[in-house]
């Protein structure tokens, strides 16, 4: 077996003679308590076949699968041999539906998309479900995941369970993941449509109603404008996503002058006793008051002598900070001309390593 063995690599060479995978939702191992993503496999391949692609298959020979993998990363990939090839796959793929929504989602390796079992197999037409109900909190961040990884439009309508009331520190995993996914975006929109997003970062809840100069903002109000400005980050480190979640709290304190000058750095001193209360160190909470503070760089940039430059961008934090400073200018205006000057001249100053 080749040393440098890759699950995915594996999967896709598998993916060519199964029929379908089945995605499940994340959850918390009970004996482990670290959280998963399942993967359900049904495949023509028999057991020594998949062993030659997958070091450490284990058998499981039990009602939902012959043979699984753990992968270091947190995955379980459980497989169910039919040697046999199925002469209706829909009816196969019917029957092996449940009423967990997450569980009646079909996973197109070839075209890397989610689809719904019921739908498929009513219209045999790729479809996604328009309905989600009594979803609970986690299940609502692990299927924001997969919108977020998706072309799927978020759903029309989704009903959380009625008591769904999120625990920030049993979801944090599952908040992270969603996150810093690949599109965050989507995953934010899927949670703020479910009325979740506001129960787990209540600080968004005063950002509703914030009017901005419409000139600079036709996006809207600040809250619509953070959510704006995910669509412009892929795939973001969870410093980035705080940073960006919030860069513009200093603008939701009132205050004597007019607009909202000096709210980077207002809002820098509101970051410790948030972030503090969902149990981030000090280490991190320092880094994210570090891009609220200078998220609005631009507007001095070129007053800044060559030592301030270079401690505000060689600190491993600069990239962060243009990352943050280009998705709010992106989020707003659009124009990019003063972002581009300012990298051409950070990509000049060879005191500067990080701008490469």
């Amino acid at each position: 077996m080749n040393v440098q063995f890759s699950i995915d690599e594996a999967i896709r060479i598998i993916s060519k003679r199964s029929f379908f995978f089945y995605f499940g939702s994340t959850s918390f191992f009970i004996y482990k308590r670290i959280p998963v993503k399942i993967f359900r496999i049904l495949t023509n391949m028999n057991v020594a076949s998949l062993a030659s692609y997958i070091p450490g298959l284990e058998f499981d020979n039990n009602m939902i699968s012959h043979c699984k993998y753990e992968s270091p990363d947190g995955r379980i990939f459980f497989f169910h041999i039919d040697e046999n090839e199925e002469s209706d796959p829909y009816a196969y793929l019917k029957k092996s539906g449940n009423d967990n929504p997450l569980f009646k989602l079909v996973y197109s390796p070839s075209e890397k998309k989610f689809y719904s079992i019921d739908d498929f197999y009513q219209t045999r037409n790729l479809f996604f479900s328009q309905n989600i109900k009594n979803i609970s909190s986690e299940d609502l961040f692990d299927i924001s995941i997969i919108y977020s990884e998706s072309d799927l439009e978020v759903p029309e309508q989704i009903e959380p369970e009625p008591d769904c009331t999120p625990h920030f520190p049993s979801l944090k995993p599952f908040i992270e993941t969603a996150l810093t996914s690949k599109n965050p975006y989507k995953a934010l929109i899927f949670l703020n449509s479910a009325g979740i997003l506001e129960k787990v970062f209540p600080f968004l809840s005063k950002m509703k109603g914030i009017n901005q100069d419409r000139s600079l903002h036709p996006e809207g109000d600040v809250f619509e404008h953070t959510l704006h400005c995910f669509q412009f980050v892929k795939s973001p480190s969870l410093r980035l996503v705080y940073g960006l979640l919030l860069h513009d709290i200093g603008k939701t304190v009132p205050t004597k002058r007019k607009g909202f000058y000096g709210h980077s750095t207002l809002g820098a001193r509101f970051i410790e006793k948030i972030l503090s209360d969902y149990g981030y160190d000090l280490n991190f909470i320092n880094d994210i008051q570090f891009l609220v503070q200078y998220h609005m760089v631009n507007s001095y940039f070129f007053r800044l002598t060559d030592k301030e430059r270079k401690n505000i961008f060689d600190n491993g934090l600069g990239v962060e900070l243009l990352k943050l400073y280009k998705a709010d200018t992106m989020g707003s205006i659009g124009k990019l001309d003063i972002y581009q000057d300012i990298i051409s001249v950070l990509k000049r100053d060879k005191s500067i390593k990080s701008i490469k």
